[in-house]
């Protein structure tokens, strides 16, 4: 091989390894939602700013797990709690809101404002979708993970993910 060619070849290698980097994206680390304790939820009530937080600061002391509570909670015993939290909670098959403001990426995607508070971003996939201020969208879970949004009744629909 001469030297242009390995000059070449080094080349397109490169931008290929830059180019999957820069388009790499990997999801922002969020809590998930889960049922909060009834003293917490008794604590937003309190009208007195230093009273709601002693009473936050109290509840949030007693929700949480000892050491002693803590230690050795790995593996099967940690899969079966978290089982049985899962299968507990609600689950929804389906997401309907109206968007509120619509901004685009740099790579001319959109990040869609939902009346409900929720930001989903447009999943690069080269489709083009339009979406406006006022439209009713219904988001729905895909393939591994995913989910798709469409507008009013159906029709087509595109990959999004959630940003917050």
């Amino acid at each position: 091989m001469r030297a242009r060619e390995k000059t070449s070849l080094l080349r397109v290698t490169l931008v290929g390894a830059l180019t999957t980097f820069t388009t790499l994206r990997l999801p922002a680390a969020e809590p998930a939602p889960g049922p909060l304790p009834a003293g917490l939820l008794e604590c937003r009530k309190e009208a007195d700013d230093a009273r709601r937080l002693a009473c936050f600061d109290r509840e949030i002391a007693r929700a949480a797990p000892s050491a002693e509570q803590r230690f050795g909670y790995r593996g099967e015993v940690a899969r079966e709690s978290l089982d049985r939290e899962k299968a507990a909670a609600p689950a929804l098959e389906r997401l309907q809101a109206k968007v509120q403001s619509i901004s685009t990426t740099a790579s001319g995607d959109w990040v869609a404002t939902l009346d409900n508070g929720q930001v989903w971003i447009q999943v690069p996939t080269g489709t083009r979708f339009s979406l406006r201020v006022g439209d009713e969208v219904t988001i729905t879970p895909g393939a591994l993970g995913s989910f798709l949004l469409s507008k009013g009744s159906g029709g087509s629909s595109v990959r999004v993910r959630r940003r917050r």
